[in-house]
């Protein structure tokens, strides 16, 4: 996993994409999840042309799996040494309230771990709380980030806060309105 992550950093950051690492190897980046199976990132809708013609020279890009809850207007996936690419610009998640789109930019890089030379740029764990509690049946990533939050405290309210102008489950808005609340006590 770690060769083939930093193989692909070094081919997006030698040709200046913005780009992000989520998913469970974010969670794993802060030991809420032990296992990663696949390297999920996000890129700019600017660059996101650019990010697929590198993946195409350096991976080989298989079809994507469509499922009905995402409404994301790029998406690839590519297998690179036998690991799980998956590459989503505008990234949407579909819900019973409408449609939520994962507002990535340069602002939702709020890590940059560098190993051996490579910046490896994480996204925020409080944008990922908010797309796992929309995807279904990924209950145990939410319950793992929501105690990490409360217990370490929210580093980026701005990035919860702009959550509420999209369409949000009232539920969901509540609760994160909740946690925000708390974190300011």
């Amino acid at each position: 996993m770690k060769k083939t992550l930093f193989i692909l950093a070094n081919a997006l950051n030698n040709d200046g994409i913005c780009w992000g690492i989520g998913g469970s190897l974010l969670l794993n980046k802060y030991g809420l999840v032990d296992q990663v199976n696949d390297i999920d990132i996000i890129v700019s809708q600017s660059d996101i042309d650019r990010a697929v013609n590198i993946l195409d020279r350096i991976a080989m890009r298989i079809p994507a799996p469509i499922k009905e809850e995402y409404g994301t207007k790029y998406f690839y996936h590519y297998l690179l040494n036998e690991i799980d690419i998956d590459v989503m610009s505008r990234f949407i998640i579909k819900h019973d309230s409408g449609s939520y789109e994962f507002p990535f930019d340069e602002g939702s890089i709020t890590c940059i771990t560098k190993i051996e030379n490579i910046e490896l740029p994480y996204m925020s764990l409080e944008e990922w709380l908010i797309a796992y509690m929309l995807m279904p049946h990924r209950e145990q990533k939410v319950s793992s980030i929501w105690n990490y939050l409360k217990k370490n405290g929210i580093l980026y309210p701005d990035l919860l806060e702009k959550a509420f102008v999209q369409q949000l489950p009232q539920n969901i808005e509540r609760k994160l309105k909740e946690l925000l609340n708390k974190s300011g006590e």
